[in-house]
């Protein structure tokens, strides 16, 4: 059985979108807005977050992004990753021999993004190896503050495969290129993109992670990512986080995080190091899922329908202690 904790930070309610205009927030609830362009820097002056209107998010709508020729970017665009990418096909991989526009995702249930779009396009450069090119862009209009930006990544066709990705010249992820029809499903496949924060550069051979506990929400609006908090509290020594596969199939779930080994030698501490990492849930429709990770007979129970705001319970499945 999944058992209940206490954040020690509840997470923010989300105002609703008001049909004739929106509603602004009480200040209290989103004082700690900030404009995130994922650029750095101050919010732009006269944009100040307090007077914006927060949108329930399973009401959000982001634009499409521009087109974009391999390599360039428009000016009022500057490199940034996206946080996790999800397949949208039914059997967890993407198309062979097609072009292909791959969701991607930025954010989180306590950022706050108003006026971003992801823009991003893809080129093979090399034998099983993507390179993926993503910037966020700004417009001038910023009406709501959103936890998410979400657009699209268009891929080149690809041969049958797994495909080593990299984003912004940077290691992130692997996807595999299937036309197989899956024996059950719908399978649906998020990566969360492989932490840049390594001591030296990692060794490109993920491993997967002997985690000690996920947590996330008990219930979340339908159509929303969900953060699933993965803490390990003994992380091999001088390894990075590497990406998080998570994989639905119907309604399970199970979160697949992974490690990257050192490629350089680290001074390791005589005990282990404590280390806690997200990965995300692509935006689910209404129903009840089962979330749990390799290895670990128990699941946690998520709920999500229309109009649900995200719980501040948190359902936790852990390691059994000796």
């Amino acid at each position: 059985m999944a058992r209940l904790v206490n954040p020690s930070q509840p997470m923010r309610w989300w105002c609703q979108l008001v049909p004739a205009a929106l509603a602004l927030c009480a200040a209290a609830s989103v004082s700690g807005c900030f404009l995130f362009h994922g650029l750095g820097g101050d919010p732009a002056p006269g944009r100040a977050d307090a007077g914006r209107a927060r949108i329930d998010a399973g009401a959000f709508m982001p634009p499409p992004p521009p087109d974009l020729d391999a390599g360039t970017l428009p000016p009022e665009c500057g490199p940034a990753a996206p946080r996790f990418a999800c397949t949208d096909r039914g059997n967890g991989a993407v198309p062979v021999g097609v072009a292909y526009d791959l969701p991607i995702f930025l954010g989180g249930l306590d950022e706050c993004h108003c006026g971003e779009r992801l823009a991003c396009t893809g080129a093979v450069v090399g034998p099983g190896q993507l390179d993926l090119r993503s910037a966020v862009c700004i417009d001038s209009l910023c009406e709501a503050c959103l936890p998410y930006v979400s657009g699209t990544c268009r891929l080149p066709p690809l041969d049958e495969g797994t495909w080593r990705v990299t984003v912004n010249g940077r290691e992130a992820f692997e996807l595999t290129a299937s036309d197989a029809i899956p024996g059950e499903g719908p399978i649906e496949r998020c990566v969360t993109v492989a932490d840049a924060g390594a001591v030296c550069e990692a060794t490109w051979a993920p491993r997967p992670e002997d985690i000690s506990q996920i947590c996330l929400p008990f219930e979340m609006p339908a159509g929303v990512p969900v953060p699933v908090e993965v803490t390990d509290f003994c992380l091999g020594c001088g390894s990075t986080v590497g990406s998080c596969d998570v994989v639905r199939t119907a309604n399970f779930i199970e979160v697949r995080p992974t490690t990257l080994p050192p490629a350089c030698d680290v001074d390791c501490p005589a005990e282990c190091a404590l280390d806690e990492s997200t990965c995300f849930i692509g935006p689910l429709e209404p129903g009840t899922y089962f979330v749990s990770y390799p290895g670990v007979s128990e699941s946690v129970t998520l709920t999500v329908a229309e109009g649900l705001a995200p719980s501040a319970g948190r359902g936790c499945a852990s390691v059994p202690e000796d």
